[in-house]
């Protein structure tokens, strides 16, 4: 047992002499580091706010934060704690070194501490003097170091500037090449192409890149078509969004989009062109229109329901001018009813006093005839007391003629205020029901471009055409008498909102 425990002491020994070794080593270190701190660093104190900064001797820089060295007073800690758990190392107390006082500024007097004030004054002072006078000895060798730095800096930018260049250059051989030899095949579809083959992302990048909806080829095809012939509803929508001509005609066959969609039985599409506008009865240079490009039975229907009066089945074939139409007409019947509603309780409270005042007014009447009455019953002689009783008759019955006219204006204002003063929704379908498709389209003056006729028609297709056109045609001519009664109607009607 003996001979187990003493290597374990010699260790524990072992291990309390490294110990103490490092111990006195580091605050040695720390003590050495401070006097050489204290020997370059010089404490002073501001002019004008009083706070104290931290002046280096050997560079001349000042900080108003304290040096590091100087700020170092903690207890070290050793690093090297690898020890045994079941060694058991005595606690080691460091008593203080006489005279190292952790700060010995702060036990100065006032007397003192002035003193070391106009000190680093002074210094601060010699310091600024001693580098205007350095700048000044050595002004031409910091004009060329100044040169050389500013040639420096543009030397490095032109570098910059020629090495981004040249790696341009050579990424676009690097594409040109890889092009050419059809490594690499760059989206180059022009925005026909893209609505014929439905490519919604190019479209939509080509139109935020500025390309006009309306572009049209050598060829007279315009995007539109193009979508309209290959049937993409969501490119046709786009491009309406984007403003595109909903009635344009190609240049040489002066086909529509509208006759392009019928043709090949594409209903959302001809629903769409029609919301947008879409002239129904136009003629290509065949002399054709769109009931003779019609092959599918629901395109058919839609066209012939687009070209009845508007109701309320058929609004969404109409343009969306009738939609905003009848919401102004709408807030119209809504202002106009919301006034006479107002005005109604007004009057209707109005008479209920008035009526108060005129049974007041009458049984005061009453009770003056009856005064009169009893009064000529006092009269000395006959004639003086019909007489009397005459003009009391004359004055009541004038009094109560005032009252029953002042009763009947009562009675006629009660039943004007009973009178419906706004546009009922009955009214509003019918005024819609009596205008044509484009009669609130603001580009319906514009005529649409005429082509010559250069072959006949089908004999089947113009009857149809032709009867369908004379029924449109009458209905026409019966909505222009119409219109301007309905005008006078409605400035009047608009005339009477608050």
């Amino acid at each position: 047992m003996a001979d187990g425990s003493a290597p374990m002491q010699n260790e524990a020994t072992e291990t309390l002499v490294v110990r103490l070794q490092t111990l006195y080593r580091a605050r040695r270190a720390r003590r050495e580091a401070v006097e050489l701190a204290n020997s370059s660093y010089l404490k002073c104190w501001d002019a004008v706010s009083g706070l104290a900064y931290y002046c280096n001797l050997r560079t001349g820089l000042s900080s108003w934060k304290k040096p590091l060295l100087l700020a170092a007073r903690d207890p070290l800690v050793d690093v090297d704690s690898a020890q045994d758990e079941n060694a058991q190392t005595p606690e080691i107390k460091l008593e203080p070194t006489n005279g190292s006082d952790p700060d010995p500024v702060a036990h100065l007097s006032l007397k003192d501490r002035q003193k070391r004030h106009e000190e680093s004054l002074a210094f601060k002072k010699k310091c600024e003097d001693e580098k205007r006078q350095l700048m000044l000895r050595h002004r031409r060798k910091i004009a060329r170091a100044m040169c050389r730095f500013e040639k420096k800096v543009l030397d490095e930018k032109t570098r910059t500037r020629q090495e981004r260049q040249e790696k341009l250059k050579n990424d676009n051989q690097q594409l040109l090449q890889e092009l050419y030899d059809g490594r690499k095949k760059e989206n180059m579809q022009t925005i026909r192409e893209a609505a014929m083959r439905g490519n919604l992302d190019r479209i939509e990048k080509l139109l935020d890149m500025g390309f006009s909806a309306d572009a049209e080829s050598a060829m007279g095809l315009t995007p539109l078509l193009a979508a309209c012939q290959s049937g993409h509803l969501e490119v046709v929508r786009r491009l309406l969004s984007s403003g595109a001509s909903v009635n344009h005609a190609h240049v040489k066959t002066g086909r529509t989009a509208l006759m392009e969609a019928a043709s090949r039985a594409k209903p959302p599409v001809i629903k769409e062109l029609l919301r947008y506008g879409a002239q129904i009865h136009v003629e290509d240079v065949q002399g054709e229109t769109v009931f003779d490009c019609m092959k599918d039975a629901a395109n058919r229907e839609i066209i012939e329901r687009a070209c009845q009066i508007w109701s309320t089945e058929s609004a969404d074939l109409f343009p969306v001018e009738f939609r905003q139409v009848s919401l102004a007409y709408a807030l119209i019947s809504k202002r106009q009813r919301d006034t006479y509603e107002a005005e109604k309780v007004t009057t209707r409270r109005d008479l209920i006093q008035l009526k108060q005042v005129l049974q007041r007014k009458c049984a005061e009447a009453k009770v003056r005839y009856d005064q009169d009455i009893r009064g000529s019953s006092f009269e000395p002689t006959i004639m003086r007391r019909l007489s009397s009783m005459e003009a009391a008759d004359l004055k009541y019955d004038a009094e109560r003629r005032t009252l029953l006219l002042e009763i009947q204006d009562a009675v006629d204002k009660l039943r004007e205020s009973e009178r419906a003063q706004f546009i009922p929704e009955v009214v509003i379908l019918n005024i819609l029901s009596f205008c044509s498709r484009h009669w609130f389209d603001p580009h319906s003056s514009r005529q649409p471009k005429v082509f010559k006729k250069k072959k006949p028609p089908k004999k089947k297709s113009i009857v149809l055409t032709r009867e369908l056109q004379q029924q449109l045609k009458t209905r026409e001519t019966f909505v222009k008498k119409r219109r301007d009664f309905i005008q006078d109607a409605l400035n009047t009607r608009l005339q009477q909102l608050p």
